[in-house]
């Protein structure tokens, strides 16, 4: 992990790429592989490696490595007062489309507690984390994957209708430029008061 920060580092000189997500859990992953294999044999598809599926919470963007300590801070702060574990339930596939192509995602039902927790982690973090940006209508998702413009994706109904994804925290990642592509990697762990908070 160290060299692969160092290497975002030399690239993005005093910043890093940063972002809050849940940690995805087996049955998640499961489907996403059941998408995958639907649609293994389509030219122009992408499918996101296991390591990088994550929910995302808040984008943060280039933050200054000197502030990382700061963010952190805030944002314990924050997850103290304010955390409360968002259950996300009615996954489905869903298509985001874009001018360059689109996105897959694994979608949930619109959840009151994950839009509030996303506020009130912008609110601390915000004097710091100037690129972060508050969506008005926050959907939770996981890109599974991204195709180009004019290909066609086959999209079944949902493995598992039921299922649930229960967090206990979440985890501020570092986007980093690996060897095989795009890498997340764990900075630091935010997990529920049953549980000491772990630096990645």
């Amino acid at each position: 992990m160290e060299t692969d920060l160092q290497n975002n580092k030399e690239n993005n000189p005093g910043t890093l790429r940063l972002f809050f997500a849940f940690i995805i859990d087996p049955s998640c992953v499961l489907a996403a592989k059941a998408f995958q294999n639907l649609n293994s044999n389509i030219p122009g598809i992408k499918f996101n490696r296991r390591a990088n599926l994550h929910l995302t919470l808040l984008y943060c963007g280039a933050v200054n490595n000197n502030c990382l300590i700061d963010l952190i801070r805030l944002t314990r702060e924050s997850f103290q007062k304010n955390y409360s574990s968002p259950v996300f339930i009615h996954p489905k596939f869903s298509i985001k489309e874009n001018r360059k192509g689109g996105m897959v995602w694994i979608e949930f039902e619109k959840n009151k507690m994950f839009s509030e927790l996303n506020r009130s982690l912008y609110e601390a973090v915000k004097d710091i984390s100037i690129h972060s940006k508050l969506k008005d209508e926050l959907i939770p998702h996981i890109t599974i994957a991204r195709f180009k413009k004019g290909v066609q994706i086959a999209l079944h109904e949902f493995p598992d209708p039921n299922m649930k994804l229960i967090t206990s925290g979440f985890e501020l990642w570092a986007s980093c430029s690996g060897k095989n592509g795009l890498i997340y990697l764990s900075v630091f762990k935010f997990n529920s008061s049953k549980s000491k908070d772990v630096l990645g």
